[in-house]
């Protein structure tokens, strides 16, 4: 286990319950505890981080890209969207971006739209080589007595919208995969509150990698999502959605955004929901044993309750996002802090960041 070094203090939260846990919630835009002193990139070892150039959204209508040094090196004003909460790079400097419960949109380096779609999106998105873009969708249904939102897996491209996995679809499938939820027992009458059952947080299509060669299960162009309220991160067969690989529960607590490394390992943010602080994992998929985490010393100094991200870079070291308090850092193997970044102050209250990615310098000349 690495370590970071001196880390700055979390305001401490109270674990959520179980049942408030699975309850269909917004996310706040804004840290109510933010520290005044702290602003823009307060760390940069040159020598040890990875250059590249910061992308991520305002959760409004803005995209930023900043250099290493907090500096602004572009920004993409996002029409007819309020909620924009993810940016992916594409091609020729082109972004995607996502808009919660409004749709995606793909815009030129200059802002250029050049197409949108309206959609119940959320939390994801995964380019394909078609131009298309995979996104987490949902949908409301009453279950067990509550009305519980199910997440699909929808292909959006310019002109239409398709349906490739549902949730609801694969209970039966996932349900021997986790324990069951407090969903599954029926209510003893209909509550107002609105309920989430797997909450489909990221979807990824796999690369190439050595992985793939030993292990078919892990092919190019299946998909690596994840189910945070089961804590279930899976690889799905992109031909017909079964699940051919999984792991998580009695492990995860809340988990975000797994994504497959060079080595042909996974890494994902394990927010801690339930234990009150968060660490990040690297798992070998074929051992299902925890090759590598960083959590901080103490561990309580380290908690996003919800979101969260983290990122391999192509040194070595990992960027994470802790989302809550509108912070990144990017952390060698060893445990070492070599940069940070903490988001804009606003009459005393903090920008949270949904997710931090970084590009390199060659991928951001796209739109320079």
């Amino acid at each position: 286990m690495a370590a970071g070094c001196e880390p700055a203090a979390t305001p401490r939260r109270e674990p959520a319950t179980t049942l408030d846990s699975l309850r269909a919630l917004g996310y706040a835009d804004w840290d109510e505890d933010a520290d005044p002193a702290q602003a823009g990139v307060t760390r940069h070892d040159r020598e040890l981080a990875s250059p590249g150039v910061q992308l991520f959204t305002d959760e409004e209508s803005t995209v930023r890209a900043v250099a290493m040094d907090g500096s602004a090196v572009h920004t993409w004003h996002v029409p007819e969207w309020t909620r924009c909460e993810h940016v992916e790079l594409l091609p020729q400097g082109r972004i995607a971006v996502l808009s919660v419960d409004e749709g995606v949109s793909v815009l030129e380096p200059n802002g250029d739209v050049v197409w949108s779609r309206a959609a119940a999106a959320h939390h994801d998105i995964a380019p394909l080589a078609s131009g298309e873009l995979l996104v987490p969708v949902h949908d409301e249904h009453e279950y067990a007595g509550r009305i519980v939102r199910f997440d699909s897996i929808a292909r959006v491209g310019p002109s239409d919208t398709q349906l490739v996995w549902s949730s609801r679809e694969r209970m039966q499938e996932l349900s021997v995969l986790h324990p069951p939820t407090p969903l599954d027992r029926p209510a003893r009458e209909m509550p107002d509150q609105m309920y989430d059952y797997y909450h489909l947080n990221s979807v990824e299509v796999l690369p190439p990698s050595t992985l793939a060669e030993a292990d078919d299960r892990f092919r190019a162009g299946n998909l690596l999502v994840c189910l945070r309220n089961v804590n279930l991160i899976l690889v799905l067969d992109a031909s017909d959605g079964a699940v051919l690989w999984h792991w998580g529960p009695g492990e995860l607590d809340a988990p975000h955004m797994p994504s497959l490394t060079p080595d042909g390992t996974i890494l994902v943010f394990d927010n801690g929901r339930h234990r009150g602080w968060s660490r990040v994992l690297e798992v070998d998929p074929r051992a299902k044993a925890i090759t590598w985490q960083w959590r901080a010393d103490p561990p309580e100094s380290f908690y996003t309750e919800l979101r969260g991200s983290a990122q391999r870079l192509a040194n070595g070291n990992t960027l994470v996002c802790e989302s809550e308090r509108g912070r990144a850092f990017e952390v060698t193997r060893g445990g070492e802090i070599v940069w940070e970044f903490w988001n804009v102050l606003l009459e005393g209250k903090r920008r949270r960041i949904y997710r931090m990615t970084r590009v390199t310098v060659d991928e951001a000349r796209g739109f320079r």
